[in-house]
């Protein structure tokens, strides 16, 4: 019995071996088949990733290019924070790890290492800039330099009046930054959208800059009778009628003035600080001695509204121009009345400036420039244009008008006619990082550089606020 029993034993394992052979070379076929594609695809998965990873970018590319907003190239190249901020921004999966790592493994006296290609990997190249995202808006004359304020890139440039070139940049002095002043050592920025004045060193490197609480909006200002005269304008959902008067010694507790309702232009006649309210449609002389204030109505021809923007004041007169019907209305500083109103062409004059014989105007709508003979109270379009103007300052030989469109400024000679056109732009290039904050516009455009190995791939995205 029992020699029986080994025989059975050992019968059957012979036959469980013979089994087990047929299998194992019936099923090695695909055995090994498997095995090769499961090492394929490890050496594949880098090129689809790649693949898919572009594919999903040129797609994100495509339905944003298509929308067809133009755009400028910045020269900076951007670190880590930027590409950190694309990957989230475009990508679903982390594309800066490796999909495999380098593996020893033991076989015998020797070892075989399998390398695996890296992940691909996205480089930010340059960010690209809608236009217009630069908006140059107010602009002060100090000695040689010119300053121009940019309410697109929330900076201030320092501009040289011989050479017409740009010798400073300040970035992010605040958000959407208007009016500019120059005094008691500092450059004074009023920021429309931040309820704030900053107030700039020029003279350290990086300037520095201190935040000074204020009204809503503020817009104008103006440095005279050693303070700073800023004008809190409000916005087109909240009403103000204040002006901040800023002692440079104590700049963090300016004094508050009340005046007619949406305070924009200010302008100084060494006794008087003179504002345009553009929401009462008056005009608010406040005595810079004592800030006691008299305001007087704008006639209302027609029942028109005059809808006041920009001051200045010159040959005797206070001018005040009227975005509401097109005019320039010229007034007694003794009575405050208007004793003149002159036309100015069309579409919403806005800044005004004196060059110690004629009245410069900005209007906005059209894209021009117009010279005031006061003597004859007539106005004649200078032959030079620029786009959107704004802001507008003059010297005896230079008139400079800010191009709320493109971030330009543009210098015209006495006659009217271009002299030059500086850029004071950022590009939306910007420092410090990350540079892909989104601005006023809510558009970017990035130029990305995709690398696998040898592959290099370049995209570019546009992207939209929706």
């Amino acid at each position: 019995m029992g020699g029986v029993r080994v025989r059975t034993q050992s019968g059957s394992s012979l036959l469980e071996v013979c089994v087990a052979l047929l299998i194992l070379l019936s099923v090695f076929p695909a055995l090994m088949l498997f095995l090769i594609t499961v090492l394929r695809a490890n050496s594949l998965v880098t090129d689809n990733n790649y693949t898919n990873s572009v594919n999903r970018a040129q797609t994100q590319a495509e339905s944003y290019v298509k929308s067809g907003f133009p755009y400028t190239l910045c020269s900076a190249t951007l670190g880590d924070d930027a590409k950190k901020a694309f990957d989230r921004e475009f990508l679903s999966t982390t594309t800066t790890t490796a999909v495999g790592a380098t593996t020893t493994t033991p076989v015998g006296p020797t070892t075989t290492t399998t390398v695996l290609a890296a992940a691909p990997t996205f480089k930010i190249v340059s960010i690209k800039s809608r236009e217009p995202l630069s908006a140059a808006a107010g602009l002060a004359i100090d000695g040689s330099s010119v300053w121009a304020t940019d309410a697109g890139a929330d900076s201030v440039s320092q501009i040289d009046r011989a050479t017409n070139q740009v010798i400073k940049k300040v970035k992010a002095v605040g958000d959407s930054p208007q009016g500019v002043a120059v005094g008691a050592s500092y450059v004074w920025v009023a920021n429309f959208a931040g309820k704030k004045v900053s107030r700039v060193n020029p003279n350290t490197d990086p300037p520095a800059i201190l935040a000074i609480d204020v009204g809503v909006g503020p817009y104008g200002v103006a440095f005279a009778g050693g303070r700073v005269w800023v004008t809190n304008s409000g916005t087109e959902t909240t009403s103000s009628n204040t002006v901040s008067k800023i002692n440079p010694d104590t700049p963090l507790t300016p004094e508050t003035i009340t005046v007619g309702n949406g305070p924009r232009g200010i302008a100084s006649d060494g006794i008087y600080m003179w504002v345009a309210n553009s929401k009462d449609d008056t005009v608010s002389r406040i005595k810079i001695s004592d800030s006691s204030v008299s305001t007087f109505p704008l006639p209302q021809p027609g029942g028109e509204r005059p809808k006041p923007e920009g001051v200045a004041v010159g040959n005797g007169s206070v001018w005040v121009a009227n975005a509401g019907f097109n005019s320039v209305s010229r007034i007694n500083p003794a009575t405050g009345t208007v004793i003149e109103t002159i036309p100015v062409g069309s579409n919403g004059p806005q800044g005004l400036a004196f060059d110690g014989t004629s009245v410069w105007v900005s209007n906005f709508g059209s894209d021009s420039v117009w010279k005031i003979n006061p003597a004859t109270n007539t106005a004649t379009a200078a032959s030079a244009t620029v786009q959107d103007p704004i802001g507008i300052a003059a010297d005896l030989t230079s008139v400079w008008v800010a191009g709320s469109t493109g971030g330009t400024v543009s210098k015209l000679d006495t006659s009217g006619s271009l002299a030059a056109t500086v850029d004071i732009s950022l590009g939306n290039c910007a420092e410090p990082l990350p540079a892909v904050n989104e601005d006023d516009t809510g558009v970017q455009v990035w130029t990305v550089e995709v690398t696998s190995g040898s592959k290099v791939k370049v995209l570019e995205f546009l992207k939209v606020k929706q």
